[in-house]
């Protein structure tokens, strides 16, 4: 650990990914059993919540507004999108406030600090991971026949990880200097929820369109319903657009907190 006890100044992004990827393994862990320590559900609340949101928003819509699952069961369709969502949603509200919650260790022990949000996040990833199990079991019992075109589904879950790790990143730093930043998440989330087609298809919100084309979940929950349940392959120019921005949101996030690391351990 001598390689961790200070702050070198000019480590190459090289040297940096060294001294971080073992650490990162290891908090992920951590982060995880953290997440479901004395629960009697443990993993399977990443089945029960979206279950609960299933059954009250895909009942009123179904109902109520006619929504469908364009061309595939409906029960599917917006499994895949609440399964995506959140996971989404709760790596976002883990990563957030997990800088602060850290000021022990990180007052004792220098590391790349973006290494805490990076893996709270990477936690919610075992739920996505459990979530697209129940998904794709879900669509064989009910008649889809997955094609080629299921390996496609990288492109999406891409997209879906890249801006995760970007926004949890630049959250938790944010969190860190303005403890504001929690409640505006869960208000951004609740507002988003509504904002992305999530219980209902791209089709829904056709009336504002420009809501859908600059929103990534929307590309990363379309990208999977194309790839697993459409037989289609998702290389259209909005999927690659949200793909590479979302690679060069986590450059700059992983800038940023290295920019202003030095003083994140004076403010929590």
């Amino acid at each position: 650990m001598s390689s961790l006890s200070t702050s070198p100044n000019d480590l190459s992004l090289t040297e940096r990914v060294r001294v971080s990827w073992p650490i990162l393994r290891r908090w992920v862990v951590r982060e995880h059993k953290t997440r479901y320590r004395q629960s009697i559900l443990n993993v399977l609340w990443a089945v029960v919540t979206p279950l609960g949101l299933l059954a009250i928003y895909g009942v009123i819509l179904t109902h109520s507004a006619n929504v469908t699952g364009e061309g595939v069961p409906y029960l599917t369709f917006a499994w895949t999108g609440l399964v995506i969502w959140q996971a989404f949603a709760s790596g976002l509200n883990t990563a957030a406030p997990s800088l602060v919650s850290s000021a022990d260790v990180l007052s004792k022990i220098w590391f790349p600090r973006e290494v805490i949000p990076m893996a709270a996040t990477s936690a919610a990833g075992v739920d996505l991971a459990f979530g697209l199990t129940t998904l794709v079991v879900l669509a064989l019992v009910q008649g889809v026949r997955p094609t080629m075109a299921v390996f496609t589904v990288v492109i999406p879950l891409l997209i879906l990880v890249t801006w995760s790790l970007a926004l949890g990143i630049v959250m938790a730093v944010v969190n860190a200097f303005v403890r504001d930043v929690g409640h505006g998440i869960r208000l951004a989330l609740q507002i988003g929820f509504f904002a992305t087609p999530v219980v209902y298809g791209v089709g829904f919100l056709e009336g504002i369109p420009l809501l859908v084309e600059i929103n990534p979940l929307a590309a990363a929950i379309e990208g999977v319903r194309d790839s697993l349940l459409r037989g289609a392959v998702p290389d259209r120019p909005w999927y690659l657009a949200h793909l590479a921005a979302g690679c060069l949101a986590l450059v700059a996030a992983l800038w940023y907190a290295r920019a202003v690391e030095h003083r994140i351990a004076d403010v929590i």
